[in-house]
């Protein structure tokens, strides 16, 4: 009886510490952001902060590879990484702004559908929790009743409702859309989804453990890396950080990137630039939903995909090769099939017309696996 007060205060310290971590890192990130996207020669708040976002999640992943395969992972090198992190971004040279793009916000808010919007997320997001189980099973859907189903297809009604008043204001609303579509089985599975991600978490807990795996591979080691200097940094278990790190990656990322290619690079209309988050539920998305390699590397590149006008930018560039050596470190073989091609069609071609960005489209898709359907329909037809 005398042991369990002392327990109890010890982990409650463990927990307080672990939040403090937490709100320390929130800040860092949002410091990092903010001041790579003042860095940005982007004409609109929104293209600016994915550039931030972006950079700052290549920048990271790639540090963590350097001190992985130069020094153990450890606490004291993972908060010189983060000293280097920080020095980087605040370093980044400042580029010539291009004209700001009139922003300003003239609809009405809807205010109504926002707060059923989101008491059905709300609603959905409660119901994963509440059946969370270990026990394995062949669908998580088959823990609840139908009107799961009501309640997420009204979410997405009224997302994109939103979406469809508010452009870009409403991408928060759509990445939390987005992870609730691609996040069930790890909100579910209590011990994770998959048969790989078990290896590599495996891999990551003996990298957390020992500072360094034998023998030293260059392959999947960035992720092994990231999971690890992610671990320190915010003293959450590793296993936890692998679960999450892919659906919180891809909710943020990906409904970003495609209103800002598609918006700013393709020249779609502004609503229907904001509903380009849906392409990831029109899709075969099961590789969004678990952390390897490969599928981090799927995410980046889907992202770049719809990004790809914009290279002529110098701060596109610069995101665009600094991805691909994060996508290099995390699986090489995917970084040689996907992004090369994508790479020097960006920076190697002059401007190119409608029609020819339709058939590079059509071509990046089919390389992509994002759906040769959807590429199909933007091949030129004959005469």
């Amino acid at each position: 009886m005398d042991g369990e007060p002392r327990y109890h205060s010890g982990a409650m310290l463990i927990v307080a510490l672990r939040v403090c971590a937490i709100l320390a890192l929130a800040l860092w990130l949002g410091f990092c952001v903010w001041r790579l996207s003042q860095r940005s020669d982007a004409n609109t708040m929104t293209e600016r902060l994915l550039f931030g976002i972006t950079f700052l999640a290549c920048l990271v992943a790639s540090v963590a590879f350097v001190v992985y395969f130069t020094l153990p992972i450890s606490l004291v090198t993972s908060a010189f990484a983060l000293l280097a992190i920080t020095l980087i971004v605040i370093a980044v040279p400042l580029l010539p702004a291009a004209p700001k793009a009139a922003t300003q916000f003239t609809g009405t808010i809807p205010w109504h559908a926002l707060g059923v919007l989101l008491v059905s997320q709300g609603s959905v997001i409660f119901l994963l929790c509440a059946g969370r189980t270990s026990e394995p099973l062949v669908s998580p859907w088959l823990l609840f009743p139908g009107s799961i189903y009501v309640l997420f297809f009204l979410s997405t009604a009224l997302t994109v409702y939103v979406c469809m008043q508010l452009g870009r204001l409403a991408l928060p609303f759509a990445s939390l859309q987005t992870f609730i579509a691609i996040g069930v089985s790890a909100i579910v599975y209590g011990i994770g989804f998959g048969f790989d991600p078990f290896i590599h978490r495996a891999a990551e807990a003996a990298l957390v453990k020992t500072g360094f795996i034998e023998p030293t591979s260059l392959l999947y080691s960035g992720q092994y890396a990231l999971v690890g200097f992610l671990h320190f940094v915010t003293t959450m278990p590793s296993s936890l950080i692998d679960i999450w790190l892919l659906p919180v990656l891809t909710s943020i990322l990906l409904p970003w990137a495609t209103y800002v290619g598609l918006r700013q690079g393709w020249g779609v209309g502004e609503e229907a630039s904001s509903l380009g988050w849906l392409a990831t539920l029109f899709v075969p998305f099961m590789l969004f939903t678990f952390t390897v390699p490969f599928t981090i590397v799927y995410v980046l590149f889907a992202a770049l995909l719809f990004l790809f006008p914009l290279t002529k930018k110098n701060t596109l560039v610069v995101t665009v090769v600094l991805g691909g050596i994060a996508r290099h470190f995390l699986s090489p073989a995917s970084w040689c099939t996907h992004f090369s091609p994508s790479f020097f069609l960006g920076l190697l071609l002059p401007p190119v017309s409608p029609a020819t960005k339709n058939r590079l489209a059509s071509v990046l898709l089919c390389r992509s696996g994002c759906g040769s359907a959807t590429a199909t329909h933007y091949l030129p037809t004959a005469g």
